[in-house]
Protein backbone atom coordinates (compact mmCIF):
# COMPACT_ATOMS: atom_id res chain seq x y z
CA UNK A 1 0.00 0.00 0.00
CA UNK A 2 1.12 3.55 -0.61
CA UNK A 3 2.30 5.38 2.50
CA UNK A 4 0.43 8.47 3.58
CA UNK A 5 2.20 11.75 2.63
CA UNK A 6 4.12 13.19 5.57
CA UNK A 7 2.21 16.48 5.50
CA UNK A 8 -1.14 14.70 5.55
CA UNK A 9 -0.02 12.35 8.31
CA UNK A 10 1.26 15.26 10.39
CA UNK A 11 -1.99 17.19 9.94
CA UNK A 12 -4.01 14.16 11.03
CA UNK A 13 -1.93 13.50 14.14
CA UNK A 14 -2.12 17.21 15.00
CA UNK A 15 -5.92 17.19 14.75
CA UNK A 16 -6.33 14.00 16.79
CA UNK A 17 -4.09 15.51 19.50
CA UNK A 18 -6.08 18.76 19.73
CA UNK A 19 -8.77 17.57 22.21
CA UNK A 20 -6.11 16.28 24.61
CA UNK A 21 -4.12 19.50 24.35
CA UNK A 22 -7.24 21.59 24.93
CA UNK A 23 -8.14 19.59 28.04
CA UNK A 24 -4.67 19.86 29.55
CA UNK A 25 -4.55 23.61 29.03
CA UNK A 26 -8.09 24.14 30.31
CA UNK A 27 -8.14 21.85 33.35
CA UNK A 28 -6.55 24.31 35.81
CA UNK A 29 -9.32 26.79 35.03
CA UNK A 30 -12.04 24.12 35.01
CA UNK A 31 -10.93 23.02 38.46
CA UNK A 32 -11.20 26.57 39.73
CA UNK A 33 -14.59 27.05 38.04
CA UNK A 34 -15.97 23.89 39.64
CA UNK A 35 -14.83 25.20 43.02
CA UNK A 36 -16.14 28.73 42.53
CA UNK A 37 -19.07 28.32 40.11
CA UNK A 38 -20.41 24.91 41.15
CA UNK A 39 -19.39 25.31 44.83
CA UNK A 40 -17.36 22.08 44.92
CA UNK A 41 -14.51 21.34 47.29
CA UNK A 42 -11.01 21.00 45.79
CA UNK A 43 -11.15 17.24 46.38
CA UNK A 44 -14.58 16.92 44.70
CA UNK A 45 -13.51 18.99 41.70
CA UNK A 46 -10.38 16.89 41.41
CA UNK A 47 -12.41 13.69 41.58
CA UNK A 48 -14.66 14.82 38.72
CA UNK A 49 -11.72 15.75 36.51
CA UNK A 50 -10.05 12.48 37.43
CA UNK A 51 -13.10 10.57 36.23
CA UNK A 52 -12.86 12.29 32.86
CA UNK A 53 -9.19 11.47 32.42
CA UNK A 54 -9.82 7.92 33.63
CA UNK A 55 -12.34 7.50 30.82
CA UNK A 56 -9.72 8.86 28.40
CA UNK A 57 -7.19 6.35 29.68
CA UNK A 58 -9.55 3.38 29.41
CA UNK A 59 -10.59 4.39 25.89
CA UNK A 60 -7.01 4.89 24.72
CA UNK A 61 -5.74 1.65 26.25
CA UNK A 62 -8.68 -0.32 24.86
CA UNK A 63 -8.16 1.21 21.42
CA UNK A 64 -4.46 0.33 21.53
CA UNK A 65 -5.33 -3.31 22.25
CA UNK A 66 -7.86 -3.33 19.39
CA UNK A 67 -5.66 -1.33 17.03
CA UNK A 68 -6.18 -3.64 14.03
CA UNK A 69 -9.96 -3.23 14.25
CA UNK A 70 -9.95 0.53 14.85
CA UNK A 71 -8.30 2.33 11.92
CA UNK A 72 -6.99 5.81 12.79
CA UNK A 73 -9.31 7.97 10.68
CA UNK A 74 -12.76 6.71 11.76
CA UNK A 75 -11.72 6.25 15.38
CA UNK A 76 -10.16 9.72 15.47
CA UNK A 77 -13.27 11.37 14.01
CA UNK A 78 -15.55 9.44 16.35
CA UNK A 79 -13.40 10.48 19.30
CA UNK A 80 -13.61 14.19 18.44
CA UNK A 81 -17.39 14.01 18.04
CA UNK A 82 -17.88 12.18 21.34
CA UNK A 83 -15.63 14.72 23.05
CA UNK A 84 -17.72 17.60 21.69
CA UNK A 85 -21.01 15.88 22.63
CA UNK A 86 -19.85 15.27 26.19
CA UNK A 87 -18.82 18.90 26.65
CA UNK A 88 -22.09 20.19 25.23
CA UNK A 89 -24.04 17.90 27.55
CA UNK A 90 -22.05 19.19 30.54
CA UNK A 91 -23.07 22.83 30.02
CA UNK A 92 -26.29 22.58 32.04
CA UNK A 93 -25.81 19.17 33.71
CA UNK A 94 -25.61 18.69 37.48
CA UNK A 95 -24.75 15.81 39.77
CA UNK A 96 -24.55 12.40 38.15
CA UNK A 97 -25.53 13.79 34.77
CA UNK A 98 -22.53 16.10 34.91
CA UNK A 99 -20.26 13.16 35.76
CA UNK A 100 -21.72 11.14 32.86
CA UNK A 101 -21.17 14.02 30.44
CA UNK A 102 -17.54 14.43 31.52
CA UNK A 103 -17.03 10.66 31.16
CA UNK A 104 -18.34 10.81 27.59
CA UNK A 105 -16.01 13.69 26.78
CA UNK A 106 -13.09 11.82 28.31
CA UNK A 107 -13.79 8.65 26.34
CA UNK A 108 -13.90 10.66 23.12
CA UNK A 109 -10.62 12.36 23.89
CA UNK A 110 -8.93 9.05 24.64
CA UNK A 111 -10.16 7.50 21.41
CA UNK A 112 -8.77 10.44 19.43
CA UNK A 113 -5.40 10.23 21.18
CA UNK A 114 -5.14 6.50 20.50
CA UNK A 115 -5.73 7.21 16.81
CA UNK A 116 -2.87 9.73 16.90
CA UNK A 117 -0.54 7.20 18.52
CA UNK A 118 -1.47 4.49 16.02
CA UNK A 119 -0.84 6.84 13.10
CA UNK A 120 2.55 7.86 14.52
CA UNK A 121 3.85 4.41 13.58
CA UNK A 122 3.67 5.37 9.90
CA UNK A 123 6.39 7.96 10.35
CA UNK A 124 9.99 7.09 9.54
CA UNK A 125 11.14 9.61 12.17
CA UNK A 126 8.55 9.46 14.99
CA UNK A 127 10.53 11.54 17.50
CA UNK A 128 10.90 14.38 15.02
CA UNK A 129 7.26 14.11 13.96
CA UNK A 130 6.26 14.16 17.62
CA UNK A 131 8.38 17.26 18.12
CA UNK A 132 6.85 18.96 15.06
CA UNK A 133 3.35 18.25 16.36
CA UNK A 134 4.39 19.42 19.81
CA UNK A 135 5.65 22.71 18.37
CA UNK A 136 2.26 23.35 16.77
CA UNK A 137 0.34 22.28 19.87
CA UNK A 138 2.54 24.33 22.18
CA UNK A 139 2.22 27.40 19.98
CA UNK A 140 -1.55 26.97 20.04
CA UNK A 141 -1.59 25.93 23.70
CA UNK A 142 -0.80 29.39 24.99
CA UNK A 143 -3.72 30.85 23.06
CA UNK A 144 -5.98 28.00 24.23
CA UNK A 145 -5.00 28.51 27.88
CA UNK A 146 -5.48 32.25 27.62
CA UNK A 147 -8.80 31.89 25.76
CA UNK A 148 -10.07 29.24 28.15
CA UNK A 149 -9.07 31.27 31.20
CA UNK A 150 -10.75 34.43 29.94
CA UNK A 151 -13.85 32.52 28.78
CA UNK A 152 -14.26 30.74 32.11
CA UNK A 153 -13.63 33.98 34.00
CA UNK A 154 -16.45 35.60 31.99
CA UNK A 155 -18.93 32.73 31.54
CA UNK A 156 -18.00 30.24 34.24
CA UNK A 157 -17.85 26.46 33.92
CA UNK A 158 -20.43 26.37 31.11
CA UNK A 159 -18.24 28.66 29.03
CA UNK A 160 -15.32 26.29 29.49
CA UNK A 161 -17.39 23.35 28.25
CA UNK A 162 -18.48 25.26 25.14
CA UNK A 163 -14.86 26.27 24.53
CA UNK A 164 -13.73 22.62 24.59
CA UNK A 165 -16.57 21.50 22.32
CA UNK A 166 -15.60 24.13 19.76
CA UNK A 167 -11.96 23.01 19.93
CA UNK A 168 -12.92 19.40 19.17
CA UNK A 169 -15.14 20.32 16.24
CA UNK A 170 -12.42 22.54 14.76
CA UNK A 171 -10.08 19.51 14.84
CA UNK A 172 -12.22 17.29 12.61
CA UNK A 173 -10.98 18.63 9.22
CA UNK A 174 -7.43 17.73 10.28
CA UNK A 175 -8.42 14.33 11.69
CA UNK A 176 -10.05 13.50 8.35
CA UNK A 177 -6.52 13.36 6.90
CA UNK A 178 -5.46 10.47 9.14
CA UNK A 179 -4.69 7.14 7.40
CA UNK A 180 -7.81 5.35 6.20
CA UNK A 181 -8.49 1.61 6.65
CA UNK A 182 -6.80 0.80 3.34
CA UNK A 183 -3.43 2.25 4.36
CA UNK A 184 -1.03 -0.23 5.87
CA UNK A 185 0.81 0.53 9.09
CA UNK A 186 4.50 -0.29 9.24
CA UNK A 187 5.60 -3.89 9.31
CA UNK A 188 5.72 -5.55 12.69
CA UNK A 189 2.06 -4.93 13.53
CA UNK A 190 1.45 -8.62 14.08
CA UNK A 191 4.39 -9.06 16.43
CA UNK A 192 4.03 -9.51 20.16
CA UNK A 193 4.68 -6.62 22.47
CA UNK A 194 7.96 -6.99 24.39
CA UNK A 195 6.83 -6.37 27.95
CA UNK A 196 10.42 -6.12 29.16
CA UNK A 197 10.51 -2.88 27.18
CA UNK A 198 6.88 -1.82 27.55
CA UNK A 199 6.71 -2.01 31.35
CA UNK A 200 9.56 0.41 32.15
CA UNK A 201 8.54 2.73 29.31
CA UNK A 202 4.89 2.91 30.35
CA UNK A 203 5.94 3.07 34.00
CA UNK A 204 8.16 6.06 33.27
CA UNK A 205 5.28 7.75 31.48
CA UNK A 206 2.86 7.12 34.32
CA UNK A 207 4.95 8.25 37.26
CA UNK A 208 6.21 11.36 35.48
CA UNK A 209 2.76 12.62 34.53
CA UNK A 210 1.13 11.61 37.81
CA UNK A 211 3.00 14.10 39.97
CA UNK A 212 3.49 16.61 37.16
CA UNK A 213 -0.24 16.50 36.46
CA UNK A 214 -1.12 16.87 40.13
CA UNK A 215 0.85 20.11 40.26
CA UNK A 216 -0.41 21.37 36.88
CA UNK A 217 -4.08 20.71 37.68
CA UNK A 218 -3.91 23.16 40.55
CA UNK A 219 -1.36 25.65 39.28
CA UNK A 220 -4.11 28.29 39.35
CA UNK A 221 -4.68 27.72 43.09
CA UNK A 222 -0.93 27.60 43.70
CA UNK A 223 -0.54 30.93 41.91
CA UNK A 224 -3.26 32.53 44.02
CA UNK A 225 -1.55 31.23 47.17
CA UNK A 226 1.74 32.68 45.91
CA UNK A 227 0.19 36.15 45.86
CA UNK A 228 -0.96 36.61 42.25
CA UNK A 229 -4.42 37.82 41.27
CA UNK A 230 -6.75 35.56 39.27
CA UNK A 231 -6.11 37.59 36.12
CA UNK A 232 -2.35 37.55 36.70
CA UNK A 233 -2.41 33.77 37.04
CA UNK A 234 -4.36 33.50 33.78
CA UNK A 235 -1.83 35.68 32.00
CA UNK A 236 1.09 33.74 33.52
CA UNK A 237 -0.30 30.34 32.47
CA UNK A 238 -1.15 31.58 28.99
CA UNK A 239 2.17 33.32 28.35
CA UNK A 240 4.49 30.67 29.82
CA UNK A 241 2.70 27.96 27.81
CA UNK A 242 4.43 29.49 24.78
CA UNK A 243 7.70 28.16 26.20
CA UNK A 244 6.46 24.74 25.18
CA UNK A 245 7.33 25.80 21.63
CA UNK A 246 10.94 26.15 22.69
CA UNK A 247 10.75 22.78 24.43
CA UNK A 248 9.42 21.05 21.33
CA UNK A 249 11.96 22.80 19.08
CA UNK A 250 14.76 21.69 21.39
CA UNK A 251 13.41 18.12 21.27
CA UNK A 252 13.45 18.19 17.48
CA UNK A 253 17.05 19.43 17.36
CA UNK A 254 18.21 16.85 19.91
CA UNK A 255 16.12 13.95 18.58
CA UNK A 256 19.12 12.31 16.92
CA UNK A 257 21.63 13.08 19.69
CA UNK A 258 21.52 10.19 22.18
CA UNK A 259 17.73 10.40 22.56
CA UNK A 260 17.61 8.18 25.64
CA UNK A 261 20.07 10.33 27.58
CA UNK A 262 18.45 13.56 26.42
CA UNK A 263 14.95 12.31 27.18
CA UNK A 264 16.06 11.10 30.61
CA UNK A 265 17.58 14.49 31.39
CA UNK A 266 14.34 16.13 30.31
CA UNK A 267 12.37 13.95 32.73
CA UNK A 268 14.69 15.02 35.55
CA UNK A 269 14.02 18.67 34.72
CA UNK A 270 10.30 17.94 34.45
CA UNK A 271 10.21 16.52 37.97
CA UNK A 272 12.35 19.31 39.42
CA UNK A 273 10.25 22.07 37.83
CA UNK A 274 7.02 20.50 39.09
CA UNK A 275 8.55 20.36 42.57
CA UNK A 276 9.62 24.00 42.35
CA UNK A 277 6.15 25.08 41.24
CA UNK A 278 4.38 23.28 44.08
CA UNK A 279 6.82 24.87 46.53
CA UNK A 280 6.28 28.41 45.16
CA UNK A 281 5.58 30.99 47.83
CA UNK A 282 5.99 34.26 45.94
CA UNK A 283 5.14 35.51 42.41
CA UNK A 284 8.60 35.49 40.80
CA UNK A 285 9.35 31.99 42.02
CA UNK A 286 5.96 30.85 40.70
CA UNK A 287 6.49 32.34 37.23
CA UNK A 288 10.02 30.91 36.89
CA UNK A 289 8.92 27.44 37.97
CA UNK A 290 5.87 27.56 35.70
CA UNK A 291 8.11 28.54 32.79
CA UNK A 292 10.43 25.58 33.39
CA UNK A 293 7.50 23.18 33.73
CA UNK A 294 5.92 24.41 30.49
CA UNK A 295 9.23 23.86 28.67
CA UNK A 296 9.90 20.41 30.14
CA UNK A 297 6.32 19.12 29.80
CA UNK A 298 6.44 19.49 26.02
CA UNK A 299 10.13 18.57 25.68
CA UNK A 300 9.88 15.06 27.11
CA UNK A 301 6.83 13.77 25.21
CA UNK A 302 8.43 13.34 21.74
CA UNK A 303 11.18 11.20 23.28
CA UNK A 304 8.61 8.96 24.98
CA UNK A 305 6.64 8.57 21.75
CA UNK A 306 9.80 7.98 19.73
CA UNK A 307 10.93 5.24 22.11
CA UNK A 308 7.46 3.64 21.97
CA UNK A 309 7.36 3.53 18.16
CA UNK A 310 10.95 2.29 18.01
CA UNK A 311 10.02 -0.61 20.29
CA UNK A 312 6.72 -1.43 18.54
CA UNK A 313 6.27 -0.48 14.87
CA UNK A 314 2.55 -1.26 14.98
CA UNK A 315 1.84 1.87 17.01
CA UNK A 316 0.17 -0.06 19.83
CA UNK A 317 2.76 0.97 22.40
CA UNK A 318 2.53 4.62 21.34
CA UNK A 319 -1.25 4.49 21.75
CA UNK A 320 -0.79 2.80 25.12
CA UNK A 321 1.61 5.58 26.15
CA UNK A 322 -1.14 8.11 25.47
CA UNK A 323 -3.47 5.96 27.56
CA UNK A 324 -1.05 5.73 30.47
CA UNK A 325 -0.48 9.49 30.31
CA UNK A 326 -4.24 9.95 30.63
CA UNK A 327 -4.41 7.33 33.41
CA UNK A 328 -1.78 9.24 35.37
CA UNK A 329 -3.67 12.42 34.66
CA UNK A 330 -6.85 10.77 35.93
CA UNK A 331 -5.29 10.23 39.33
CA UNK A 332 -3.44 13.54 39.32
CA UNK A 333 -6.30 16.01 40.00
CA UNK A 334 -7.63 13.84 42.82
CA UNK A 335 -4.19 13.48 44.39
CA UNK A 336 -3.48 17.16 43.96
CA UNK A 337 -6.86 18.16 45.39
CA UNK A 338 -6.38 16.01 48.49
CA UNK A 339 -2.83 17.26 49.13
CA UNK A 340 -3.73 20.89 48.50
CA UNK A 341 -6.77 20.56 50.75
CA UNK A 342 -4.52 19.15 53.48
CA UNK A 343 -1.88 21.85 52.97
CA UNK A 344 0.73 19.22 52.00
CA UNK A 345 2.41 20.99 49.08
CA UNK A 346 5.85 20.10 50.43
CA UNK A 347 5.02 16.41 50.12
CA UNK A 348 3.86 16.98 46.56
CA UNK A 349 7.16 18.72 45.78
CA UNK A 350 9.17 15.80 47.19
CA UNK A 351 7.08 13.29 45.22
CA UNK A 352 7.70 15.25 42.01
CA UNK A 353 11.47 15.11 42.53
CA UNK A 354 11.49 11.37 43.18
CA UNK A 355 9.16 10.56 40.28
CA UNK A 356 11.25 12.60 37.84
CA UNK A 357 14.34 10.58 38.71
CA UNK A 358 12.45 7.26 38.56
CA UNK A 359 10.91 8.16 35.18
CA UNK A 360 14.31 9.04 33.73
CA UNK A 361 15.63 5.66 34.83
CA UNK A 362 12.65 3.85 33.35
CA UNK A 363 13.08 5.49 29.94
CA UNK A 364 16.77 4.61 29.81
CA UNK A 365 16.12 0.99 30.88
CA UNK A 366 13.40 0.60 28.22
CA UNK A 367 15.67 1.92 25.49
CA UNK A 368 18.55 -0.29 26.42
CA UNK A 369 16.38 -3.40 26.60
CA UNK A 370 14.93 -2.63 23.20
CA UNK A 371 18.41 -2.19 21.73
CA UNK A 372 19.54 -5.50 23.24
CA UNK A 373 16.47 -7.27 21.85
CA UNK A 374 17.16 -5.88 18.38
CA UNK A 375 20.77 -7.03 18.54
CA UNK A 376 19.66 -10.53 19.54
CA UNK A 377 17.14 -10.64 16.68
CA UNK A 378 19.78 -9.42 14.21
CA UNK A 379 22.36 -11.97 15.34
CA UNK A 380 19.86 -14.82 15.11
Amino acid sequence: MRPKPASSLGAGVFGASLPGMAVLNTFPFLAGALIDDRKMTAAAAGALLSLELLASAVAALTASALARRLPPRPSGLSGCLLFAMGNLAAVQAEGWLLAAARLLAGAGGGLALAAAGRAMAMSTAPTKLGADIAILLAALGGAVALGAGLTIDRFGFAGGCLFLAAAALSATPFVARLPDPGVAIQSGAAGRLDWRVAVPLLGATGIAFLTGGAVWSYCERIGLAAGLSAKAVTMAVGSTAALGVAGAAAARVLASVRPLAVGGAGLLVFGASAAALSASREPLHYILALSALSFAFIFVWPFILGAAVEADKSGRLASAAYGVQMLAGALAPLAGGVLIGAGALDRLAAAALVSGAAAAGGLVVAGRRNRQARLRDHSS
